[in-house]
């Protein structure tokens, strides 16, 4: 049997079972990326390979939620430091 889990519902889980399941599961992303209420982003500087933070204001919990989910899925699939899932 498959079980196959949206985004949000990986979110929700993580959120109820912390940060250690997060890590381990949490979904990937594409660079640039964006939160669902469109105030947070992530976007990939080309020339360093460094990822850069944006925001057009204060965070909402579920804004911040969802970058760090993002923040985290940048540093599991991290070329640089041969870090992949």
């Amino acid at each position: 049997m498959t079980n196959t889990l949206s985004d949000t519902d990986m979110r929700a889980i993580a959120d109820q079972l912390g940060p250690q399941y997060a890590l381990l599961h949490c979904p990937p992303i594409a660079l640039p990326w964006c939160s669902t209420d469109e105030t947070a982003g992530l976007t990939l500087d080309e020339a360093t390979g460094d990822v850069r933070i944006t925001t057009t204001g204060p965070l909402d919990r579920e804004a911040r939620s969802e970058l760090t989910h993002a923040l985290v899925a940048t540093i599991l699939d991290d070329p640089v430091q041969e870090n992949s899932r």
